[in-house]
C-alpha cells in the first residue's frame, strides 16, 4: 500500500473500486481513500488515482488541522445541550466483552468492556456517546432539512445522515443523501444552516458552477459571511474539532 508523510505523520493511501461516473476521495484518520470508477479504462484510473494523490496530499501540507485524528471528546460526567436538548454522559466499568451506549431522559450511560485497555476507553466513551447523542437529534436536524428544502428549493431528496467526518462539513451523493458532520451540532443555527442550503442545492447542480452559487445566495445571502464565521472557529466547535470543508 502506497503512503505519503506529511510533517511527522504518515497517512496510507487505499485506492477502492466505486460505480460512481466520477473519481472522488476523502481523509479518513491516517488514510487517503481514493475511489477510482471500476468501469475507467486502466491508464484513465491510475492517472486518476496520483492526481488525487497530490492533491489530498497538497490539502494535508497547506491545512495540518485536516490531518489530525482529533475528534469531539465527551468524559464522564459532561454536560452538553445539543440543538436544544440537554445530555449528560455517565461511564461505568461493565462486565460485558463489548463497550455499550444508551441513554435515558437525556442521561447517556457508557458501559465499557471489561478489561479494555485503558488507551482505548477515552475512544469508546467519545464514539458511543456521539452514536446516542446522533440518534437523538437526528429528528431535529432532518426536520431543519426538510424546511429549508421546501421554503428554497424542493428538490427530491432520500436521507439525512449524521457523521464525523475528517475533511468535509458536508456532502451530497448521487443517490440524493445529504451528510451532515457532527461537529455542526456545536455551531450557531445559521452555520448548520448554511451547510444544508449548500448540500441541498447540490441536488441540482453537482458542482460549484455560477449556477450553484446563485441558488446558495438565493437562499442565504448571508452566506458568505456565515461560512467566514465556519472558517474562523471551525477548530474551537466542540472542543477540538478539526477544520473541515464544504464540498
Amino acid at each position: 500500500m502506497d503512503s505519503v508523510v506529511v510533517g511527522n505523520r504518515r497517512f496510507f493511501v487505499r485506492r477502492v473500486g466505486t460505480n460512481a461516473k466520477n473519481a472522488s476521495a476523502f481523509i479518513r484518520h491516517d488514510e487517503i481513500v481514493i475511489r477510482i470508477p471500476v468501469h475507467w479504462p486502466r491508464e484513465e484510473g491510475f492517472k486518476a488515482f496520483l492526481d488525487l494523490q497530490r492533491k489530498m496530499t497538497k490539502k494535508l501540507e497547506k491545512n495540518p488541522l485536516r490531518s489530525g485524528t482529533a475528534k469531539i471528546r465527551f468524559t464522564h460526567g459532561q454536560k452538553i445541550t445539543v440543538l436544544g436538548k440537554p445530555f449528560e454522559v455517565t461511564v461505568t466499568e461493565g462486565r460485558s466483552r463489548i463497550s455499550k451506549g444508551r441513554i435515558n431522559n437525556g442521561l447517556i450511560q457508557v458501559e465499557l468492556a471489561s478489561g479494555l485497555p485503558d488507551g482505548k476507553k477515552a475512544e469508546h466513551v467519545s464514539n458511543l456517546a456521539r452514536r446516542v447523542m446522533s440518534r437523538q437529534v437526528l429528528p431535529l436536524v432532518e426536520k431543519r432539512v426538510l424546511e429549508l428544502n421546501a421554503k428554497h428549493f424542493g428538490f427530491t431528496l432520500r436521507r439525512v445522515f449524521l457523521k464525523e467526518t475528517m475533511s468535509r462539513w458536508g456532502s451530497c451523493s448521487e443517490s440524493g443523501n445529504i451528510n451532515l458532520n457532527f461537529a455542526l451540532l456545536f455551531a450557531p443555527p445559521d452555520v448548520l444552516d448554511s451547510v444544508i442550503i449548500h448540500e441541498l442545492a447540490h441536488l441540482k447542480e453537482h458542482n460549484h458552477s455560477p449556477a450553484f452559487w446563485a441558488l446558495v445566495k438565493k437562499a442565504m445571502p448571508n452566506y458568505d459571511d456565515v461560512r467566514r464565521w465556519l472558517k474562523d472557529n471551525s477548530a474551537t466547535l466542540g472542543s477540538g474539532v478539526p477544520v473541515g470543508s464544504v464540498e
